[in-house]
């Protein structure tokens, strides 16, 4: 299938504009979703930072109450646990943290043993938190594996914070959900791919426009060109621009001018060679490097008993074979490829005598 040079041309702008555009949607995809994932580490550690510091303050003001051996570690869990439990301020601040923030799954407080002292969620109380990788993986990873992340099975990521109490450290964990994750960052993403496949798709229509409109004037060259191909040399192309186009068209006519003025000078050449031929008695014949007859007078036809017109594009072999005596001469001359001057030739019975010159002519080999 051949393909037009203006759909190559369309085709080749498109593709360029895809790779400007896919490239330059990638840097604004990446730097969208890291953006994104940054917001996303950092409110984590907002709320731990401010977690903690509740937590640090709430078991700053409390007292041991009496009976409680401040040297046995489960009577001291015990009271730690009581406290942050109590806590009306920090458990206001965990619900308001999960209510305001859309993508944090959990908040807990978690010991050394990593047994469960505070939760988002009361039932959880009392357990063990399970094992979560750090968010600061996805966020330092590449765009393709932070978009399988995204895009993935849901997983819980944790945003962690140590709080400091002596012998008795405590850690707060925020635990970020990918599914909420997602659900922030695909409104982004698909407003960005929508803007990229407007901009392919008007950039698709405006390198048909462009293509169409700079390849137009081809179409009037090629048609001149075909014209000039079959000998008609009457087109005449304006040339209403003055770029490459405006000048291609004036060239193609003075061009055209000079073929017109070959063509009737060749006409009147080969007027007064038909003229001088006709009057010729003589029969003379030319072959091309083929050995195929291009031109002959009348009389000609007179020696080979044929008319002209049907010697006309035959090859010397054919013209000759099966002859008489002048066919037979002629045959032999093509063969040795030897010049002869006039050599007479008697045909026998009645004929009158043939005098017969051949010369093979070469110039330059």
């Amino acid at each position: 299938m051949k393909i037009s040079l203006k759909s190559k041309l369309t085709a080749l702008i498109s593709f360029l504009v895809l790779l400007v555009v896919v490239a330059i949607s990638g840097v604004y995809i990446a730097g969208l979703t890291r953006q994104t994932l940054e917001e996303v580490r950092s409110g984590g550690r907002n709320v731990a930072r401010l977690t903690y510091h509740q937590a640090r303050t709430a078991l700053a003001q409390s007292r041991i109450p009496p009976g409680v051996d401040p040297n046995d570690p489960a009577q001291i869990q015990q009271l730690v646990r009581t406290t942050l439990e109590e806590d009306s301020g920090l458990n206001s601040l965990i619900e308001a943290e999960i209510g305001y923030s859309p993508t944090i799954y959990y908040v807990a407080i978690t010991d050394a043993s990593g047994q469960i002292l505070v939760h988002s969620d009361p039932s959880e109380v009392g357990q063990n938190l399970p094992a979560a990788k750090d968010f600061d993986e996805v966020r330092n990873a590449g765009l393709l594996h932070q978009l399988r992340v995204i895009y993935g099975q849901p997983e819980i990521y944790e945003s962690v914070l140590l709080l400091d109490l002596g012998n008795y450290p405590l850690t707060v964990h925020v635990g970020l959900s990918t599914l909420f994750l997602r659900n922030q960052i695909t409104p982004e993403l698909g407003r960005a791919l929508l803007l990229s496949g407007v901009a392919i798709l008007f950039a698709t229509i405006s390198a048909g426009l462009l293509s169409f409109g700079a390849l137009r004037p081809l179409e009037e060259i090629s048609r001149s060109v075909d014209s000039l191909a079959r000998g008609e040399f009457t087109t005449v192309l304006r040339p209403s621009r003055k770029d490459e186009w405006g000048i291609l068209s004036s060239k193609l006519n003075l061009l055209g001018e000079q073929m017109r003025g070959e063509k009737a000078a060749f006409v009147a050449l080969q007027e007064n060679m038909d003229q001088l031929l006709s009057n010729l008695a003589d029969g003379m014949l030319l072959f091309d490097q083929q050995d195929r007859l291009v031109m002959t007078t009348p009389a000609a036809g007179r020696f080979l008993a044929r008319p002209p017109e049907a010697l006309l594009h035959h090859s010397a072999s054919e013209l000759f074979e099966n002859g008489g005596p002048v066919e037979r001469f002629l045959q032999k001359t093509f063969e040795e490829r030897k010049s002869v001057s006039w050599n007479v030739i008697e045909p026998g019975g009645k004929a009158p005598r043939v005098s017969a010159s051949v010369q093979f002519v070469e110039e330059q080999g």
